[in-house]
């Protein structure tokens, strides 16, 4: 047996499937065995000619569990090749029962050569390769030839299931010939690798790289211009990214699209407020995108219409890798693409008719799986008020555990269309309360496709509520804490700006039919603990908030601020002015907390659509948000993020500085384990 250990290695996804970033060491004993000695199959030659370029084989295999595979042997004619042969190492995904596209392929060399498994007239070589995972139940396609040195390859005859006798022959580099020869006979091979557990996970990436990049606030209020720039920092691979802008007072969408980067590339756009009251958006970016001018104004049809052309002027930005573009083989649709989106010149040639045939459907021929790579900033600038505040957007890693390394996620591309969802398709890939079901409160289409909580690790169930809930145990917080520094000599004014990213997946808000607005919500058995009938409710007079707004309600006591000198008040009336609070409740998904500021058009970031208000006694300091314990026993938290902005006046000049930091988490939430219901 065979031992490997494997230090952070390099993936090498091609097509269709994951293969890993980085295991542990890992001792692997074998998984797939058709050699002579096991089979007793009849050689029916030694010699069968093997070599790429040239003649070459794969055999299928088929593991009923997920298995990490990482060594092959294959059987050969006695005295042919040796320790430090060059080998090809091919993976293949099936296409109906014969080799399809290009999975994986390593380059590396012989590491043993002996007559384990051999039968009288042959003897094995064995290669190491990264791990690799085959799915459960899927059957690929496999092979080893000698990288332009012949190695010969031994054929079997008789062999019992899964033999049948053939094996897939390939000439030049990969391309297959025919798979009908059963005089050839089986392929002599074996597999090594170890079964591997469900233990994927998404994980806030504090490196700022990652498979999804989150934007907590965007604002175009008061002259107020917010420029997004998306990197990705892959140099081999591009990606197929989905970005959506959703509204402040409940994460309605309010534009989305696809941008196609290439390797290294970079994507940067403006938003800003149009003639109309909407906030539009405009790039010169050389990138691809579809559909291929995405210039416009946001769209309002899915806001609620008593908060106008405002709804889309605040809101949060998700951009999320669908899928990697690769190389491929020449003449594949894997190559179309990336010839398609690869700058030439400094421009992509985006040719319409590869970009305009992507489907979610074809999507595995063209695309590969997700890997991490992309990091996103931001900046919001206002030349009137002569201020300016920037950050990095928070990245969201697919990861092997929590602390583990970067792993590829599904392929999650659905095209561009208005074509309408089934309920099928819906309720298998998203949480969103108002897409889901027979009769959804809003008719999906593709375009809707893929959000946050469409399954993305490719170990995890196909289960959107158990996705939002990952991804929401991953950024839940009991006490978060932020600074303030509001002297009026100089000018100064905090806002906290506060976001729920994942509360759509648990809660929406319904605007027409009976008694709307209402609020439809996920139930606990789907994972729903953080925005509950309990503690959320629809805006009124009591809370302060808009009535087609959600408000969360953290009850009394639930915010505390200090000065510098120690000074402790707590305040409770955090409300949307005016009203009459009876308990701290915090209105929209993305709410502005001013501090000892009641106006929004003197504020630091001018928010106004979902816009809370607190004195607090103090000009500068410090303060804390609670929540208090969930109602399972637990304390739940709830999943947020929090910034501070700052912006402070130099007399002397007339010119604003605008400072800007992330909240700290204080105490992390514990929220239960989630089973999803059978």
């Amino acid at each position: 047996m065979i031992g490997f250990s494997v230090q952070r290695l390099v993936r090498a996804v091609i097509a269709g499937t994951v293969c890993l970033a980085s295991l542990p060491a890992l001792a692997f004993g074998v998984v797939w065995d058709l050699s002579p000695a096991t089979t007793g199959g009849t050689v029916s030659s030694n010699s069968w000619s093997n070599e790429r370029p040239g003649q070459h084989f794969a055999e299928w295999v088929n593991i009923p569990t997920a298995t990490a595979i990482s060594g092959i042997d294959i059987y050969l004619a006695t005295g042919s090749g040796g320790v430090g042969s060059p080998v090809v190492i091919t993976i293949w995904n099936d296409a109906g029962g014969l080799p399809g596209t290009v999975a994986a392929q390593y380059f590396t060399t012989v590491n043993a050569d002996d007559l384990e498994g051999a039968s009288a007239g042959n003897h094995r070589l064995h290669a190491d390769f990264p791990p690799f995972l085959l799915q459960a139940s899927v059957v690929y396609w496999i092979g080893m030839a000698g990288d332009n040195v012949n190695l010969v390859q031994t054929g079997l005859l008789g062999v019992g299931p899964p033999g049948d006798s053939r094996m897939a022959q390939f000439s030049s580099d990969d391309t297959f010939s025919y798979f009908t020869q059963t005089s050839v006979g089986d392929m002599a091979f074996r597999l090594f690798g170890q079964p591997v557990t469900a233990t994927g996970t998404l994980a806030f990436n504090p490196r700022g790289v990652g498979h999804i990049q989150y934007v907590p606030y965007f604002s175009t209020q008061e002259g107020n211009v917010t420029a997004v720039n998306v990197v990705n920092t892959d140099t081999v691979n591009g990606k197929v990214l989905k970005v959506r802008f959703r509204g402040a007072s409940n994460s309605d969408d309010v534009y989305d699209f696809q941008v196609f980067l290439s390797p290294g590339d970079v994507w940067t756009a403006g938003i800003s407020q149009g003639s109309d009251g909407r906030s539009r958006l405009d790039t010169a970016d050389k990138s691809c995108t579809l559909p291929a001018n995405v210039n416009g104004a946001f769209i309002a049809s899915r806001t609620p219409s008593a908060g106008g052309n405002a709804e889309t002027r605040e809101g949060y930005i998700e951009i999320l890798t669908m899928a990697d573009i690769v190389r491929g083989d020449a003449d594949t649709d894997q190559r179309a693409l990336y010839t398609a989106t690869k700058h030439v010149k400094g421009v992509a040639p985006c040719t319409s008719s590869v970009l305009t045939a992507l489907t979610h459907e074809n999507a595995g021929d063209y695309m590969a799986p997700p890997t991490t790579g992309i990091m996103a900033n931001w900046t919001i600038i206002n030349v009137s008020r002569i201020v300016a505040y920037s950050g990095d957007a928070a990245a969201i890693e697919a990861r092997a555990s929590v602390d583990g390394e970067p792993v590829a996620g599904r392929i999650v591309y659905w095209d561009q269309r208005p074509t309408p969802l089934t309920p099928t398709q819906a309720n298998a890939n998203t949480a969103d309360p108002l897409l889901r079901g027979a009769s959804p409160v809003l008719a999906g289409a593709r375009y809707d496709l893929p959000d946050l909580s469409t399954p993305y690790l490719t170990d995890a169930p196909d289960c959107p509520f158990c996705q939002a809930r990952l991804l929401s145990d991953a950024i839940t917080a009991t006490e978060i804490a932020g600074e303030f520094y509001s002297e009026a000599s100089v000018g100064a004014q905090t806002d906290w700006v506060v976001s729920f990213p994942t509360r759509r997946y648990f809660a929406a808000v319904r605007y027409t039919g009976t008694s709307a607005p209402a609020i439809v919500r996920n139930a606990t058995s789907d994972g729903n603990i953080y925005f509950t009938a309990d503690n959320t409710e629809l805006g009124n007079s009591a809370n302060g908030g808009k009535a087609y707004q959600i408000c969360t309600k953290l009850g009394t006591n639930a915010v505390a601020f200090y000065d510098r000198e120690e000074t402790p008040t707590i305040v409770d009336d955090i409300v949307i002015s005016p009203g009459t609070p009876t308990q701290l409740s915090i209105c929209g998904e993305v709410s502005v907390v001013g501090l000892n500021n009641a106006s929004a058009a003197n504020s630091a970031t001018f928010g106004s659509v979902a816009r809370s208000n607190v004195a607090n006694g103090f000009t500068q300091g410090w303060g804390s948000l609670t929540v208090p314990q969930g109602g399972n026993g637990y304390y739940n938290g709830l999943p947020m993020l929090a910034r501070q902005f700052t912006r402070v006046n130099n007399t002397q000049t007339n010119v604003f500085y605008g400072l800007s930091y992330e909240a700290r988490v204080l105490i992390p939430g514990t929220p239960p384990p989630f089973s999803p219901a059978p």
